[in-house]
């Protein structure tokens, strides 16, 4: 038991639940969505029309490796983020890799291809990581990276590896881990770091550290969560015993966001990994303004055994935190993977609309998610992909037990917003059942107006690499226009974490907002692009601040995009 990893005595749990189940799940005919190699018009209107092409090949010198059982270690998951590294308006990306491989540093070639710069960047070490976010966390204009998370080998206290990458400017970091505060002793138990978000809780312009813990099941160890104040000089303060947010449930997310409209920025966590399996819950922690936090999930109405079916046993095993304004009405709604209907009967994706009061509704079967969705799922997103003015959905992930339990295996999901707060299922062109994915992030990496789609593969025992899938939005014959926004902050963080942005269209209103860390173990596009549909001018564009200060420009001409936004001077370039 002492070699056994987190995914291991997962997956064997799992699988004596499906041998109990099997009888009852061998009459399910709703239907399956697979995916497919070749182009196709989904919708078969050729304005609002999405094409996907896997460019999986144009991603150059990585490959995601795990270790071999026989060396102890088995599972290994992937995040990846997006960032503009260099600072030259084109977004790359940092992925995690397995414990005993370097992560990798991908650079945008501006031409539609990445190479892996990892070396030249001064980025060594061959520790691996699990979680990735990135932001400015000193505030000079450079955007540095924060990796984490235990990489598969769980037999060892020591592997917990978190570490803070200062960036130098010219393509260089400089690892500054060993001053930074976060080595101290209670972060070297197994299980406590494995996903990272970033946010200014005390509006004093520095960005501040949530670390989630999600336990171990071979060490039998249930580690809480951590948060982190930062100081201003690459240290952190740990602040977590009186915060109110050091829950030891077993999160595997998290994500910093405003869930009211105060001036303080709130935190979204998710659990899936409680050592004793049993279901857990979606957490909205509320920012008292004084560096403490009050847990509202039963008030919010997420104490999830009450707002899934009815016929419930327990509550869920979220895996992600996405956070999108589906139906336009100017708040966030939630929604996060779970185990999926094949593996736990009414454990499926949970979709939680968010309320005039505050509160949320389970609305899986409303919004026509529910029961389709069967499969397991890690990492998610909401973006426009087809700029319509109306965000759609992604999601994906997978165990690694291809082959012992029939259709486990998660194909990926594309749910496509319909405008009527009903979405679509569509296919993507990659059939994902039989990848190890687990991250997942959306940017325009090519800057041509859409939204792709960028997947972090884990490995598992016996194989050999698994490499990352991209995804890119080709929009053959769609001439929706969009408009992306890229804001700097003066008096609030640089990177303008926190900052929730409103473009004001002909009876519609579209909402943003800037975060650091999401999805699962991964982050989206630090730039916010907004679908406007055929708009060629917007009337206004709202940004609040992370400050909590208002911004406001009117008559905006889309003739080119991106646009940038510096807090106190409006529109920049």
């Amino acid at each position: 038991m002492e070699k056994m990893n987190f995914c291991s005595v997962f997956l064997v749990v799992v699988v004596l639940l499906i041998t109990m189940m099997s009888s009852a799940a061998s009459g399910d005919e709703s239907p399956r969505y697979f995916g497919i190699n070749h182009y196709y018009n989904p919708w078969g209107r050729s304005d609002d029309s999405v094409y996907f092409k896997d460019n999986s090949k144009r991603i150059h010198g990585f490959k995601h490796t795990g270790i071999p059982a026989e060396s102890g270690g088995g599972d290994s998951f992937a995040g990846v983020a997006w960032l503009d590294f260099n600072n030259d308006g084109w977004l790359d990306f940092y992925i995690a890799n397995g414990l005993g491989s370097k992560d990798g540093l991908m650079m945008n070639n501006t031409d539609g291809t990445f190479r892996n710069v990892i070396d030249a960047s001064g980025i060594g070490g061959e520790n691996g990581s699990a979680g990735v976010v990135t932001a400015d966390l000193d505030n000079d204009g450079l955007t540095d990276i924060i990796a984490v998370g235990e990489t598969g080998l769980m037999s060892s206290p020591s592997l917990t590896n978190i570490r803070v990458l200062k960036n130098l400017g010219e393509g260089k970091f400089v690892d500054v881990t060993s001053t930074s505060g976060l080595v101290s002793s209670p972060r070297n138990e197994p299980g406590t770091a494995i996903h990272a978000t970033l946010g200014d809780i005390d509006n004093d312009g520095l960005l501040d550290l949530f670390i989630v813990a999600p336990g171990s099941l071979a060490h039998r160890t249930q580690p809480p969560n951590s948060l982190w104040r930062n100081n201003g000089d690459f240290t952190f303060t740990d602040i977590s015993a009186a915060s109110g947010v050091a829950i030891a449930t077993g999160s595997c997310v998290a994500t910093f966001s405003h869930y009211d409209d105060d001036a303080w920025i709130d935190l979204y966590v998710a659990d899936c990994n409680e050592i004793n399996l049993a279901p857990t819950d979606l957490h909205v922690f509320k920012n008292n303004g004084d560096l403490t936090f009050d847990d509202l999930t039963v008030k919010l109405g997420l104490d999830t055994s009450k707002t899934i079916e009815p016929s419930a046993t327990g509550r869920g095993y979220w895996m992600c935190i996405g956070l999108g304004d589906f139906d336009n009405d100017t708040d966030f709604d939630l929604f996060s993977t779970n185990f999926g209907l094949q593996l736990i009967p009414n454990q499926e994706m949970g979709f939680f609309e968010k309320n005039t009061d505050g509160t949320f509704t389970s609305v899986e079967n409303e919004v026509g998610i529910g029961g389709t969705a069967k499969n397991f799922g890690w990492g998610c997103s909401f973006a426009d992909f087809n700029n319509d003015g109306f965000e759609d959905l992604i999601f994906a992930g997978n165990l690694p037990a291809f082959g012992l339990i029939d259709e486990l295996g998660s194909p990926g999901y594309l749910f496509v917003n319909n405008g009527d707060k009903r979405f679509s299922s569509k296919q993507l062109p990659v059939d994902l059942s039989s990848r190890y994915v687990t991250g997942l992030a959306t940017a325009d990496y090519n800057n041509d107006g859409f939204t792709d789609v960028i997947m972090a593969t884990g490995a598992w025992e016996g194989e050999v690499s698994s490499r990352p899938i991209l995804l890119t939005n080709r929009h053959y014959q769609n001439k929706n226009r969009s408009l992306t926004i890229k804001l700097e902050g003066v008096e609030s963080n640089r990177s303008a974490i926190g900052a929730i942005v409103k473009v004001y269209l002909p009876g519609r209103i579209l909402t943003k907002e800037v975060r650091a860390g999401s999805s699962f173990l991964s982050q989206d596009s630090p730039w916010l692009t907004f679908g406007v549909s055929r708009a060629k001018k917007i009337s206004k564009i709202v940004v609040r601040w992370p400050q909590g200060n208002e911004e406001e420009y009117k008559n905006i001409r889309i003739k080119r995009s991106p646009i940038k936004i510096r807090e106190g001077k409006g529109i920049v370039r």
